[in-house]
């Protein structure tokens, strides 16, 4: 395949998985807490995420697509995970 074709793919691909956590990431927030979702499930996306960047290190200005998947994917799973451990009291 071409190049850019496969540049496409992995946008598309990664802003799909990056974005997939943020809906319960907002609902976590608005709701004050994430009753229902696994902490060890969290755990170890972002424990994946943090390996992935790392691994990934050393060509990132080439693996934008990836960087932008961990980066968000990382984020969003954090915020989920605070409200795994920490509910907000009404």
């Amino acid at each position: 395949m071409e190049h850019g074709i496969l540049q496409i793919f992995g946008w598309i691909g990664s802003f799909a998985y990056a974005i997939s956590c943020i809906p319960q990431a907002y609902t976590s927030v608005r709701q004050g807490h994430s009753h229902g979702v696994n902490r060890w499930f969290m755990i170890l996306w972002i424990i994946g995420a943090v390996c992935s960047l790392i691994y990934i290190s050393p060509t990132m200005l080439e693996q934008l697509p990836l960087v932008f998947n961990f980066g968000v994917g990382g984020i969003s799973a954090s915020v989920v995970l605070f409200y795994c451990f920490h509910e907000r009291k009404k």
